[in-house]
């Protein structure tokens, strides 16, 4: 995720040191085709509803998106109904930082993070750190807190749900305009020498990828780093043991220009590519051995976020509807070669997406239902959650 040492405040003024994830749009498929051999994705436009459903087949997911300030969204697909809920950490002012889970919590908040446990129960503080970025491992969280004098350490800390910390120390002199991701250990950022993979403990540069500024890092897996440089023409993934699987751009696109998601079992890599933010194509990467797995046929239209099921078999990009109040989901089904597309009755997502299962989420549920004109705001505190069935 890319950060700035600067930020828009949201009245024409900025916020010292804040951090804003640089995210190209990764847009919405009018259609899906195959163009290296492996299957074709056929996309299935979305009946009215499928009973109680959202899409044609349970899904078995619910998907969460930023509420900020207020806290999330919660939209369970195979039951048709929306939750807004408060969350501890969420407040009016702050910089819309992207939703983290981490083991079976909520990871929310900027300049103090805060884990709400998917279960229920009480929020609880991680550390009164600035930013948290997802670890290597999915039960941990990095902390960083940036220095008090400009060029100075950052403050870093790998903890786990309950906040214990596993690793602490200082480290990334001037990552404030670097994009940074959580590696086994360390983590990755941008310097003006190339991609470092840092390592906390010995508190040394292990590996440099790149030559210059112009190489970035644009997400990691496991022990996987992805990255580019230049015009991101080529797309490298990169082991920390040596490997490197180097891809090319889709014809008849410019570059690669998104944050990179891999699957749960870092086997896959979704990501945009396009005419630097604008429109493009989603593209499907195997990290193991470097290929295409499938590429959008048509240009997809912007503002999207995507994320990967818990199984890794399904992969959900939202994004606005174009002069509406509402979002935009398309849902691609590796299992099945099939993709869909619905529209649902809440705001785009400001920052980020998550795709948890449902069933074991009442955090995210309201205790009852009501009209969907009473639930158009994120609830206060004391309201705590509203929701409505579509």
């Amino acid at each position: 995720m890319r950060t700035a040492g600067l930020a828009d405040g949201g009245d024409g003024s900025t916020v010292r040191g804040s951090h804003q994830r640089w995210r190209a749009p990764i847009a919405l498929l009018a259609a899906v085709a195959v163009v290296v051999g492996v299957a074709t994705i056929w996309r299935v436009a979305a009946a009215r509803w499928v009973g109680n459903r959202v899409f044609a087949e349970p899904t078995g997911t619910v998907l969460v998106l930023n509420d900020a300030p207020g806290g999330v969204i919660a939209v369970d697909l195979d039951r048709r109904i929306v939750a807004r809920v408060a969350v501890q950490g969420q407040r009016q002012g702050d910089v819309q930082w992207p939703l983290l889970l981490v083991g079976d919590s909520i990871v929310v908040g900027w300049d103090g993070i805060w884990a709400q446990p998917l279960s229920g129960g009480t929020s609880h503080l991680l550390g009164q750190a600035t930013i948290a970025l997802p670890a290597s491992q999915p039960d941990l969280v990095w902390l960083v807190t940036d220095p008090v004098t400009p060029g100075d350490a950052a403050s870093v800390s790998e903890v786990d749900q309950a906040g214990t910390v596993i690793l602490q120390g200082l480290g990334m002199v001037g990552y404030e305009t670097a994009l940074i991701a959580g590696i086994p250990g360390g983590l990755a950022y941008d310097s003006p020498a190339g991609v470092v993979l840092w390592d906390l403990a010995t508190q040394r540069v292990i590996k440099q990828l790149g030559d210059g500024p112009t190489a970035h890092v644009l997400g990691t897996g496991g022990d996987q780093v992805v990255w580019c440089e230049s015009s991101c023409r080529r797309l490298h993934i990169t082991s920390l043991s040596g490997g490197d699987r180097v891809v090319s751009v889709p014809r008849g696109e410019a570059g690669f220009d998104s944050d990179a998601t891999f699957s749960p079992d870092q086997r896959l890599v979704a990501i945009h590519a396009g005419n630097d933010g604008g429109e493009g194509r989603l593209v499907l990467i195997d990290a193991v051995t470097g290929q295409l797995r499938w590429v959008s046929q048509e240009q997809l239209i912007g503002g999207a976020f995507i994320a990967w099921s818990p199984s890794g078999s399904k992969l959900f990009a939202a994004a606005p509807a174009l002069n509406q109040r509402q979002t935009l989901v398309d849902m691609y089904r590796l299992t099945s070669n099939r993709a869909e597309v619905a529209s649902l009755p809440i705001d785009p997502p400001g920052a980020g997406l998550l795709a948890v299962s449902a069933g074991h989420t009442p955090a995210l549920e309201a205790p009852q239902l009501g009209p969907s004109q009473a639930c158009q705001e994120p609830p206060d505190g004391a309201s705590g959650a509203c929701g409505f069935r579509f």
